[in-house]
């Protein structure tokens, strides 16, 4: 099954912005990002676990980017499970970056 969806990010050049995505660690998940790095610098990458007790491992994987110039730029994730070729997902970006 491939989900795909398309969303718009507002920035502001030369400021941070975010974007969550779950993600289950239990099950292999992992999303790996598309971009051109010379738009966007990833500053930064972290996992925030859910709490509850469970024993699975899943959360909310947190992406930082940073763009210095105004612009229109494409961001791309796919999720994807270490034993398949192909992604389950995928969420397309049109960051708008603003002076």
């Amino acid at each position: 099954m491939n989900d795909r969806q398309e969303k718009t990010i507002t920035a502001k050049a030369g400021e941070t912005f975010e974007i969550r995505l779950w993600e289950d660690r239990t099950r292999g998940e992992l999303w790996v990002s598309t971009y051109d790095s010379e738009q966007m610098l990833l500053i930064d990458d972290d996992f925030e676990r859910k709490s509850g007790g469970t024993i699975n491992d899943s959360g909310t994987r947190i992406f930082q980017f940073q763009a210095d110039q105004p612009g229109t730029y494409e961001l791309a994730f796919e999720k994807r499970l270490g034993w398949r070729f192909t992604a389950i997902k995928r969420r397309d970006y049109v960051v708008s970056v603003k002076s």
